[in-house]
């Protein structure tokens, strides 16, 4: 698991499936249930990093249901495992009770569960009750946040907050917590599985919100740069559509033909997965220009 999670952070995602191909051949007698449910959370979080959501959330559940009576923390893999793929297809608002059930079964002193409810409400415009969330972060401290052994789940879930609700007090402090994850992918710590793609979307968001294009610029640039290596069409159109918002804010005439194909191919792969944020997102971006 701790190798898994290694391979998938740098990008090898071909060594990552050898692995995960050699473990499903071996055979020496049955599993043990937790032993199962990581394997299967681990198929689950490749099929969704691939860009197979229903493959993706055909295993998710399947997890959940092995491990039962054996990890406490089931459930709340569950929704860090999905959670990426339901806020990019738009299904915060349509999750929200499944969403609150899912966080009011897992420990509440982790930072984590709130820097969820931070994203969930901001996506669905509730700003107020995300900066509540998010003081409430800050007021624990930002290095109790980034030290929770999510390894730096719960930075991307606050960058993202951060962007949605205009939280530019907290970002620059964020930011120099998650740094140090810059050229790698968010991967949960072992031996969880789920994969928010590369680190660089959420400095990149973190960068935007403090008024920083240009540094936003080069960390989403990064991010596409991974996503590309990872082949992982999901968080390569989320790249390319953050870096077409923000070439769009610097306003170069030079870089318009670079924009409208960053948009066109963000639009188009994500009406394809079912993107439905994606897709929606880089519509009006292209609508703006006009």
């Amino acid at each position: 698991m701790w190798q898994l999670r290694e391979l998938l952070a740098q990008g090898d995602v071909d060594a990552v499936n050898d692995e995960i191909a050699r473990s499903n051949a071996r055979d020496t007698g049955p599993r043990d249930p937790l032993t199962a449910s990581f394997a299967c959370n681990v198929q689950a979080m490749m099929a969704l990093v691939n860009g197979d959501f229903e493959e993706g959330e055909r295993l998710a559940p399947l997890g959940i249901e092995l491990a039962e009576g054996y990890n406490e923390l089931a459930m709340s893999l569950y929704g860090v495992l999905l959670a990426w793929t339901w806020w990019q297809q738009d299904r915060l608002a349509d999750l929200e009770d499944t969403f609150r059930s899912i966080l009011d079964q897992s420990p509440a002193d982790y930072p984590v569960v709130r820097a969820a409810m931070a994203l969930l409400l901001s996506e669905l415009g509730r700003t107020d009750e995300a900066m509540a969330e998010l003081d409430y972060l800050a007021g624990l401290g930002w290095e109790t946040v980034s030290d929770d052994q999510t390894e730096g789940v719960s930075l991307a879930f606050v960058a993202a907050a951060c962007a949605g609700a205009g939280a530019d007090g907290h970002a620059q402090a964020v930011y120099e917590r998650m740094r140090p994850y810059a050229g790698t992918a968010i991967v949960v710590r072992a031996p969880g599985s789920a994969c928010l793609g590369p680190a660089d979307l959420y400095l990149g968001l973190l960068a935007s919100v403090s008024g920083d294009t240009k540094l936003a610029e080069v960390h989403f640039e990064a991010a596409l740069r991974l996503a590309r290596r990872m082949r992982a069409a999901p968080f390569i159109a989320a790249a390319e559509l953050e870096l077409a918002r923000t070439l769009r804010k610097g306003g170069r005439e030079s870089d318009q033909e670079q924009i409208a194909t960053l948009l066109r191919n963000a639009e188009e792969s994500a009406q394809r997965m079912g993107l439905s944020r994606i897709q929606r997102l880089a519509v009006c971006v292209s609508a703006s220009r006009r």
